[in-house]
């Protein structure tokens, strides 16, 4: 089996554990990638929205400029290159190739890079990048570029996997939070509330003043039909009011 075909496997193999956290995933296939390009580091770099820097959300390697939770000032960084071009940008040896006064390299002096765009719902998220700051000895291959892209397609699947895990927690905690408020009205109304099923009739939910008024337990009174608390003379009557022939 070939190299690239290696780190394929391995990088898959990472991904589909469903045991590990996102932030791990992401710190494992950087390592991973960082020790087939045999480069010094590897990071993730985020958007930060609208502005005007970018936040390493995850790295691997030796770079004390370049660990977890540094705002970068985008402009000062190879990776906005990548977004311009939204495709891999790699530089062997970054002085030489005309990049000296860029500056990317006079901020972070990294004469060797690779980095492509991560896309997350459609949307430029990123960057996937690695790098040295010592100049490389060969020119990336198109296996080493196709390993980097194969990593930016699976991060972005990633990124976007635990983004609807989030909505869907979010949304379940709004549901938890409404019905805990709704739970507590009911039970603080000062009169008597019976929720009931208008075509059965048959009580769902009760508060603690309608058990004191009609002397039965909550849990009695869930489960039985309006009806069952009216005398049978005024059955017909009742059933009026909730539309249906209940006699």
């Amino acid at each position: 089996m070939s190299q690239d075909a290696i780190v394929y496997h391995r990088l898959y193999e990472v991904m589909d554990d469903s045991a590990l956290s996102l932030a791990e995933k992401q710190r494992r296939s950087l390592a991973i990638g960082r020790e087939f390009l045999e480069v010094e580091h590897g990071h993730i770099q985020r958007r930060d929205g609208d502005s005007t820097t970018d936040t390493v959300v995850a790295s691997d390697g030796n770079n004390p400029n370049l660990t977890d939770g540094v705002t970068l000032d985008r402009a000062t960084t190879y990776c906005r290159r990548v977004i311009d071009t939204q495709g891999p940008i790699a530089l062997t040896d970054a002085p030489e190739e005309g990049w000296a006064d860029d500056p990317a390299y006079q901020q972070h002096g990294l004469d060797c890079y690779l980095g492509t765009t991560i896309f997350v719902h459609g949307d430029v998220y990123g960057t996937v990048c690695f790098s040295s700051r010592d100049a490389r000895e060969s020119t990336f291959t198109s296996e080493e570029k196709a390993v980097v892209e194969l990593l930016a397609r699976l991060l972005g699947r990633e990124i976007e996997s635990a983004h609807h895990e989030h909505r869907v927690t979010e949304t379940q905690h709004a549901r938890k939070r409404a019905e805990n408020k709704y739970e507590t009205l009911l039970q603080q109304a000062p009169d008597a509330v019976f929720l009931a099923d208008a075509d059965t009739t048959t009580i769902s939910e009760v508060n603690e003043r309608a058990a004191d008024l009609t002397g039965y337990a909550q849990f009695q009174l869930e489960d039985m039909e309006m009806l069952d608390l009216h005398p049978p003379e005024e059955r017909d009557r009742y059933a009026e009011l909730f539309g249906s022939d209940f006699s």
